[in-house]
């Protein structure tokens, strides 16, 4: 029960520190890291893909922005 509250208690304090800065004229970056292992049943290698897309974005207006990423 106190794993479940501490657990209730930090995602809180997350959601709560977020704030996103969307009005015109500010620059977003992100992206996107991935992992995929596939076995196949039979096969003497597993497949394995690794991914890392950075993106960026331009908000030319309040919350709407345009951006690219590279993958």
């Amino acid at each position: 029960m106190k794993k479940l509250l501490l657990s209730l208690v930090a995602v809180a304090g997350l959601v709560y520190s977020a704030n996103a800065q969307t009005e015109k004229g500010k620059v977003i970056l992100g992206g996107n890291v991935g992992f995929n292992s596939t076995k196949v049943e039979g096969a003497a290698k597993s497949d394995f893909n690794f991914s890392v897309v950075p993106s960026v974005g331009y908000f030319v207006s309040n919350n709407f922005a345009i951006g690219t990423g590279v993958g």
